[in-house]
C-alpha cells in the first residue's frame, strides 16, 4: 500500500489494537510510520451498530477513547504530542483528502 501510494485506514475496533490497552493504537502508527507509511496512514475507523452482535466476549467493540468520530479531537491532540502537529494533519486529513484528489483530478 505504501509503495503504490495507497491508503491505510486506521482501525479502532478492540480486536485489532489489543483488547486492554487502548493506548497501543499509538503504537500501531509508529509501525506504520517504521514502515515509511507518513503520507499513507489516514482515519479508517468503520463504525457501526455492534450491540447486537452475536458473541458477546467481543462487547464492547470499541474503547470508549476510540467509541466514534466525536473522540477524534483527542486523538489529534494525543497524536500531535506524541509525534508531530504535521503528523496529525495528515493523519486526521490531509492524506486521505491527497488520496481522494490526487484520483479525481482530470
Amino acid at each position: 500500500m505504501i509503495h503504490r501510494k495507497g491508503l491505510i485506514g486506521l482501525n479502532f475496533i478492540k480486536d485489532y489494537i489489543d483488547l486492554e490497552h487502548p493506548e497501543r493504537l499509538y503504537e500501531h502508527i509508529q509501525y506504520g510510520l517504521d514502515l515509511g507509511g507518513e503520507n499513507s496512514i489516514a482515519y479508517g475507523a468503520d463504525y457501526f451498530y455492534w450491540k447486537d452482535h452475536p458473541d458477546k466476549s467481543r462487547h464492547p467493540f470499541f474503547f470508549p477513547e476510540h467509541s466514534d468520530a466525536s473522540v477524534y479531537p483527542a486523538i489529534n491532540k494525543e497524536i500531535s504530542e506524541r509525534f508531530s502537529p504535521e503528523l496529525m494533519r495528515k493523519i486526521s486529513h490531509e492524506n486521505a483528502l491527497k488520496f481522494i484528489t490526487g484520483i479525481y483530478q482530470p
